[in-house]
């Protein structure tokens, strides 16, 4: 079972003058926190400049001592479960793994059990890298989307999975079902985005961060069409915001989607799909330790391809 680790005491130098605080300690401890964690730990009084707390944008005068304290998580553990998983490559330094529609990739908020995470710690040691709710997990996928993630066992693999993620090095595709044809062969949708606050929603706004996608037509149906979505960044949400921003919103997709009166057929072909028609069907990247390159293409599940047939004979 991964090591989780407990109560924790970082101490930096604050060489950065003039930058905000936040901004400087996401830059120096990523990925082992995020920003928006470390901007929970200065809220919560356990960030500290100089023996004081300051706000997360205090701008650093240069050569002030910093100390961070992370306290322990709230559970003392993340159990393993004996929940099957399907497992396409593994080695002693990472694994690809298929996360199934309706499971989270880790526990969220008091969702502590049957998630993906579980099921890996039964299986594998995981890198002791991220949040205590997060070890060995590089990236993740949203609850009602399903399909391929790349999971860290060591962590100097995490490490260097991330910086891969992070510099754009790992190709990552998804196949979504949208309403509407697509008129073009491929689009490219480079449009910020920003969460809205005291929500779950992602939209477009300028102020945002970077967002890249294309998108590339694989069918056209009767009022819908098959595309395939290209990352070239990798925001929250990012897929289903961009098609929905072009008006082609996710068959499924409860947050983005219109309120849309299916008939029971489609009703009953989303249940048993159990998300939203995006699927993570691939990944290709240079191994960070044995220099061969791998690629994983993941054949649709058959819930979505029952999906796809209805959509068809339409």
């Amino acid at each position: 079972m991964a090591e989780i680790s407990r109560e924790k005491t970082i101490k930096l130098i604050g060489k950065d003058k003039g930058k905000r605080l936040d901004l400087y300690l996401s830059e120096c401890l990523y990925p082992n926190l995020s920003r928006s964690r470390i901007e929970q730990l200065i809220e919560q009084g356990n960030v500290f400049v100089e023996g004081r707390n300051v706000k997360p944008s205090y701008k650093l005068k240069g050569g002030e001592t910093i100390e961070v304290i992370i306290p322990p998580p709230p559970s003392p553990e993340i159990k393993p479960e004996q929940i099957e998983i399907n497992i396409l490559y593994e080695d002693e330094y990472l694994a690809v793994v298929e996360k199934p529609f309706g499971m989270l990739t880790h526990p969220v908020g008091n969702k502590r059990s049957g998630t993906l995470l579980n099921a890996l710690l039964f299986h594998c040691n995981l890198s002791s890298i991220g949040s205590p709710l997060r070890p060995g997990i590089v990236h993740r996928l949203d609850r009602d989307t399903g399909g391929l993630l790349i999971v860290a066992k060591t962590d100097p693999a995490h490490l260097e999975l991330a910086k891969m993620i992070r510099e754009k090095e790992v190709d990552r595709r998804y196949v979504a079902l949208v309403h509407n044809e697509f008129p073009k062969e491929e689009k490219i949708v480079n449009m910020p985005l920003m969460r809205v606050p005291h929500s779950d929603k992602v939209v477009v706004n300028k102020r945002g961060k970077e967002a890249k996608t294309l998108l590339r037509r694989i069918k056209n149906y009767k009022g819908f069409a098959l595309l395939e979505a290209i990352l070239y960044t990798g925001r929250t949400h990012q897929v289903r915001v961009h098609c929905a921003f072009l008006g082609h919103p996710i068959v499924g997709d409860q947050l983005y989607a219109p309120k849309h009166s299916y008939c029971p057929v489609l009703r009953n072909l989303l249940k048993e799909l159990n998300g939203q028609a995006l699927y993570a069907h691939y990944l290709s990247f240079l191994h960070p330790f044995k220099n061969e390159h791998l690629t994983i293409n993941s054949p649709l599940p058959q819930s979505f391809q029952n999906l796809l047939k209805y959509i068809e004979s339409l």
